[in-house]
């Protein structure tokens, strides 16, 4: 058998400006329920706790009430809005979205793509033990290799504003270890697709993971906000 491919760095590339480290602390506090949904946000009270000026946090709060996360509250500011409430609608139209990538990649991506997403896949069964910020971090970067392999820039912003809430580090633990072997099986199946340009098989593939993992995850988020009643 011949050597395993490597990746080099995999880790996400740190945020490129403050408007995205504003952005990318507020979707994160909202995932990890720190700040409960219901909670009234400003752009003033934002920029005095964070340090910077208003135009970032401005930015901020425009993608997040993009992506759903935050409602206009009159007569100023924004409300958290419940990350559950439309999950399941964001789930299937991820679910779509990601499976056209997976059959776009098969056919388009370069060998370095193929090579960097069976790496990937490797990585995540590697580390499958390690606490859940580093598998979020490798999940994101796979399904990151996949988009860039389509080559198709459309796509690529179709998927990002569907996938701004998934990735959640909370949802990542209640994961027990025998859906976490079965998530990283997916991911191997779905490289292994692309690496043979099965496009019909990496879609198929993609699909059935997206459904499954969500599936959970929408049972675990909805277990777990029930309880918190």
């Amino acid at each position: 058998m011949g050597a395993s491919p490597t990746i080099g760095d995999w880790r996400i590339p740190p945020a490129r400006n403050a408007g995205e480290l504003v952005f990318d602390k507020l979707r994160e506090r909202i995932l990890e329920g720190e700040i409960p949904h219901g909670t009234r946000l400003s752009e003033a009270n934002i920029a005095a706790s964070t340090g910077v000026s208003r135009t970032p946090v401005r930015e901020a709060l425009t993608r997040l009430l993009a992506a759903g996360l935050l409602r206009p509250a009159d007569p100023s500011g924004v409300i958290v809005v419940d990350p559950l409430a439309d999950l399941e609608e964001l789930v299937l139209t991820r679910e779509a979205l990601e499976g056209c990538a997976a059959r776009l990649a098969a056919g388009r991506a370069t060998p370095e793509q193929v090579a960097r997403i069976a790496a990937l896949a490797a990585e995540a069964r590697r580390q499958e033990a390690i606490e859940p910020e580093v598998r979020t971090e490798l999940n994101v970067a796979f399904h990151d290799a996949i988009l860039a392999a389509t080559h198709s820039p459309r796509l690529i912003a179709l998927a990002e504003g569907h996938r701004v809430l998934f990735g959640s580090r909370r949802l990542m633990r209640m994961l027990g270890p025998e859906e976490t072997r079965t998530a990283l099986d997916d991911h191997g199946e779905i490289a292994a697709a692309i690496a043979r340009r099965d496009g019909e098989a990496a879609e198929r593939i993609a699909r059935r993971h997206l459904h499954a993992t969500f599936a959970r995850s929408i049972r675990i988020a909805r277990g777990e906000s029930s309880r918190q009643e």
